[in-house]
């Protein structure tokens, strides 16, 4: 019997040594995590550092678009590069414990209307206090049960929920999604006897007041606008009103 197929999309930002080896880091115990014979990863990197020379990560097909980075947008490239029935979306800053897919599959083969799934991350979850129990945790909380790290999905969700809104550069990119399912109706679970470790956002990019600012308020201005009051009036309004607040500095500290 040829082994399963799932294809793995990693995004990574290879500013420094450092980080591209926390992205080899991360393949290497993907690809350690499985028996090939059962399953075989195809691995896409999507590397949005453009100031280095073009390297090719090993054992994957490495991506270097020319498009502006946004997380929903590099993520859509690898999900119509690749085509496998399941596909996972990740960040490059993962430990995958053996069997973590293993377990998935087993939970979908359990539950066929499963369509989604988060991992357990043994450093958040537990501090977090979640129990390990039942293995199978159903529903949409973000950071618990929706992990925006590592998440596995049936391929046809897509033709369900369409593309990832690529509106959405980085902030709220995890909420959207939740939001989305559960607004279709569409079943996520946490599978707790699958784990992959989350290194607690070692990409994260540095920023002073005025661009973080930037880069989280106007996303959740348009998420407020798609989930909950859907007013362009409003909403324009409200991107007006920040861009006051920034040009002037009218925020308290």
């Amino acid at each position: 019997m040829p082994p399963f197929s799932i294809d793995i999309i990693i995004l990574s930002y290879a500013r420094s040594p450092e980080l591209r080896a926390l992205t080899e880091q991360t393949i290497q115990s993907l690809l350690n995590s499985e028996d090939p014979q059962k399953i075989q990863f195809h691995v896409c990197v999507i590397e949005s550092q453009k100031n280095i020379p073009a390297y090719n990560y090993p054992s994957t097909e490495t991506l270097w678009p020319t498009e502006k980075f946004g997380y929903h947008r590099y993520m859509n490239i690898g999900i119509r590069r690749t085509h496998s029935q399941y596909l996972a979306l990740c960040n490059n800053d993962l430990l995958f414990f053996p069997g973590w897919a293993t377990a998935i599959l087993e939970a979908m083969k359990l539950d066929p209307e499963l369509m989604s799934a988060g991992t357990w991350c043994n450093l958040f979850h537990t501090r977090n206090k979640v129990s390990l129990s039942p293995t199978l945790q159903y529903g949409y909380t973000n950071g618990i049960l929706v992990t925006g790290w590592c998440i596995f999905v049936k391929r046809e969700i897509f033709n369900l929920i369409g593309p990832l809104d690529e509106k959405l550069k980085y902030w709220y990119c995890d909420d959207d999604y939740r939001k989305t399912l559960e607004s279709k109706g569409i079943k996520h679970a946490l599978i707790t006897n699958s784990r992959v470790d989350h290194l607690t956002s070692q990409t994260a990019i540095s920023l002073d007041k005025k661009s973080h600012r930037k880069m989280s308020i106007y996303p959740l201005l348009y998420y407020d606008f798609k989930w909950n009051h859907k007013s362009q009036f409003i909403y324009l309004l409200k991107r007006i009103w920040f861009w006051f607040k920034i040009q002037f500095n009218l925020f308290s500290e």
